[in-house]
């Protein structure tokens, strides 16, 4: 594996004691692999529990990926005490899958992203983030949604109608669409308007 040129990973780490940063990444794997010249990643740490105060902040955890030539993005969501979450990625990433987003991502481009799951229970996805998404994802064929969050800002006057181009824009460019929600309603509808707008 030494003379491995590219490594592609999409990696999801539980139970650290702290977030998966450029600088483990380039001790523990990366170093080991003089021939590498092109790395993709998505990387999410969660449920980290860690022992000290410090909390490292996004543009940390950015900057240690930049600092070793990683071009990269990154967002933290500390909505619970004990159990943050870290998602860092390449940037452009190269994948056609983007895994467990949450109400913390910043947005971008992915056009290569085919398969997208949207996950967070403890914020609701609002309009304004299907707007995000639906510009930073333009050619989904497959869209995942896990939320268990009611939506704050009711948008029922723009909900009412779909347009039927929509819906057949929807039913060809789509494979499939998963929604675990107690508001199914709201959350599709808010993503049907803003394929819309």
């Amino acid at each position: 594996m030494s003379h491995l040129e590219k490594l592609t990973i999409s990696l999801g780490v539980r139970g650290r004691t702290s977030f998966i940063d450029g600088i483990h990444l380039d001790n523990c794997i990366l170093s080991r692999l003089p021939h590498l010249h092109t790395f993709v990643f998505n990387i999410i740490t969660d449920f980290v529990g860690s022992t000290e105060h410090f909390e490292p902040s996004a543009d940390h955890i950015r900057r240690t990926f930049i600092q070793r030539g990683h071009h990269a993005d990154c967002y933290i969501d500390y909505h619970h005490v004990n159990m943050p979450r870290c998602h860092v990625y390449s940037v452009p990433l190269n994948m056609e899958r983007m895994r467990h987003i949450s109400h913390g991502f910043p947005g971008g481009t992915f056009i290569n992203v085919r398969i997208l799951s949207m996950l967070d229970d403890s914020h609701s996805f609002e309009h304004n983030f299907f707007a995000q998404i639906s510009r930073s994802f333009p050619l989904l064929s497959r869209l995942v949604v896990r939320n268990t969050t009611p939506q704050k800002e009711k948008r029922s006057h723009q909900l009412v109608k779909i347009d039927l181009t929509v819906s057949m824009y929807i039913s060809i460019m789509w494979n499939s669409f998963f929604l675990t929600s107690k508001h199914v309603y709201l959350v599709f509808a808010s993503f049907m308007f803003n394929m819309n707008t």
